[in-house]
């Protein structure tokens, strides 16, 4: 899983309760923090029961693709999952993801907003919402669903292709932009 927080200690610290609680928890966390604040304001007195690690984008605001890019360089796994830091996941959140991904696919698994009184992250996933939790489904189908819209905070798909597609463009620097413009071209590919 690779999560991009700026500063958001209070999230953080909730999405790593919400992770140890995972049915199953073979496997990492990489947290990128496009801030400069320090490992342990996050983690202090928490002891994962899956791989943590965290890093420093070392770029200051506006640097989310750059730092969703950084994280999947420095995973381990052969799926990437890009979960955003104000999205917690469910208890069978790995599980479900481990169980239906295929390659070409957006696995949808299931979470809850962190905050449900904010608008910008009900905004977020609403497209999300529509669609069947604990499924694989193909780029195509989620962009044809939605308008052509999809969200990319709750994606899985093999490091290969990731890599292959160029990654997040670091050129576009607006939230919601950045998912969109690689999942058009992930549609296309």
């Amino acid at each position: 899983l690779i999560v991009v927080t700026c500063g958001r200690i209070v999230a953080i610290k909730k999405l790593l309760e919400f992770l140890n609680k995972q049915s199953d928890c073979d496997f990492e966390v990489v947290i990128v923090d496009d801030c400069d604040i320090k490992q342990h304001q996050y983690s202090e007195g928490f002891i994962p029961k899956f791989d943590l690690r965290f890093l420093y984008s070392g770029v200051y605001g506006y640097g989310l693709a750059y730092a969703r890019n950084l994280g999947a360089y420095n995973a381990k796994g052969n799926v990437l999952v890009f979960l955003d830091d104000d999205c917690v996941p469910t208890k069978k959140y790995v599980a479900s993801v481990k169980n239906t991904y295929r390659e070409n696919t957006v696995v949808c698994g299931a979470r809850v907003d962190l905050d449900k009184f904010s608008s910008d992250a009900s905004m977020k996933v609403s497209a999300m919402y529509n669609l069947e939790q604990e499924r694989a489904y193909s780029i195509k189908k989620v962009l044809s669903d939605n308008s052509g819209f999809a969200v990319e905070n709750n994606m899985a798909i093999s490091r290969d292709l990731f890599f292959e597609l160029g990654m997040f463009s670091q050129k576009f620097r607006l939230y919601g932009y950045i998912g969109q413009e690689f999942l058009a071209r992930l549609q296309f590919f």
